[in-house]
């Protein structure tokens, strides 16, 4: 198959909604899967990305608007700034995915799930359900053709 990964976060941040979907595209490449990692482009990627083997993934980095790369080269951000940085590269992926043809998308985070086209299978892993569930969360479920939730609990 030939699969998408969109966590743009893993290359400025890799907290556990990056290195699961990194472990993740790797056990895909693994197994012999055509894998693309959608990342936002930095200058901390090396120092982040450096411990993972990531050499059987394609990698596509993504140019921030300019009043977000503050946020891509600084290590501390609010969900509020990863929204944005996501939302920001709405456009930019949708438009990638359009031209490049893949048979699954995979997200993590709600605010990804906005640039997948709606010609393309989209894979929405559920980390967790945040206290005040908001439009964005609601959205995100509804623009998913599948939901997994990693554990019982969020299910």
């Amino acid at each position: 198959m030939k699969i998408f990964q969109y966590i743009p976060t893993a290359s400025f941040f890799l907290g556990g909604g990056e290195i699961v979907p990194l472990n993740q595209a790797i056990a895909l490449a693994n197994e012999h899967h055509e894998v693309t990692l959608g990342i936002a482009r930095t200058n901390l990627k090396d120092k982040l990305l450096g411990s993972y083997d990531l050499s059987k993934i394609n990698i596509i980095e993504f140019d921030v608007l300019a009043d977000h790369e503050g946020f891509v080269n600084s290590l501390e951000n609010t969900h509020k700034e990863i929204h944005m940085i996501y939302l920001g590269l709405s456009r930019k992926v949708n438009e990638y995915l359009t031209e490049n043809k893949f048979d699954i998308v995979i997200t993590h985070y709600p605010p990804a799930n906005f640039c997948i086209p709606k010609s393309t299978q989209l894979v929405f892993f559920l980390h967790g359900v945040p206290p005040n569930w908001d439009t964005i969360g609601d959205e995100a479920l509804r623009l998913a053709d599948k939901i997994i939730a990693v554990s019982n609990s969020v299910g």
